[in-house]
C-alpha cells in the first residue's frame, strides 16, 4: 500500500508532491513558498536526503514551516549521515512498515498538540 493510501485509509487527507525534477528547485527553497506545505497539519517528506536537493527541500521544510509536524522517510545511512538535520523530526527508516508511518503522524501531531 502506498503512504498516500495509507494515510487516507486512516481518515487523514493528503496532497502529493513529487518534489522538484533534477533540474528544478523545490519552490520553498526559494521565494515562491509551496501552498500544500503551507496549508498542512503535518508533512511526510519521503524524497531521503541522498541529494543535495532533497536536503534543501528538508531545511526549506524546517525554517517555512516551523510550526508544522515534520515526519520524514530515510535509509539506515541518511539517518546516520544526518543527525543534525534530522534532530526533531519525526523519523522512519526504510523499508516502513505497514501501519508504521500512520503512527508517526500520529506522534508527530500529538508532540505540536494538533491532535490526531
Amino acid at each position: 500500500m502506498s503512504f498516500a493510501a495509507e494515510l487516507r485509509q486512516a481518515g487523514y487527507a493528503v496532497a502529493l508532491c513529487p518534489g522538484p525534477g533534477r533540474s528544478e528547485h523545490c519552490p520553498l527553497a526559494g521565494d515562491e513558498g509551496c501552498e500544500a506545505a503551507h496549508g498542512a497539519d503535518v508533512i511526510v517528506a519521503g524524497l531521503g536526503l541522498a541529494t543535495g536537493q532533497t536536503r534543501e527541500v528538508l531545511e526549506a521544510l524546517r525554517a517555512c514551516c516551523a510550526e508544522t509536524p515534520v515526519v520524514v522517510e530515510v535509509t539506515p545511512d541518511e539517518k546516520e549521515a544526518w543527525p543534525e538535520l534530522l534532530e526533531g523530526l519525526e523519523v522512519v527508516v526504510f523499508p516502513v512498515e505497514p501501519g508504521e508511518l500512520v503512527a508517526a503522524v500520529q506522534k508527530a501531531l500529538a508532540a505540536r498538540g494538533k491532535g490526531a
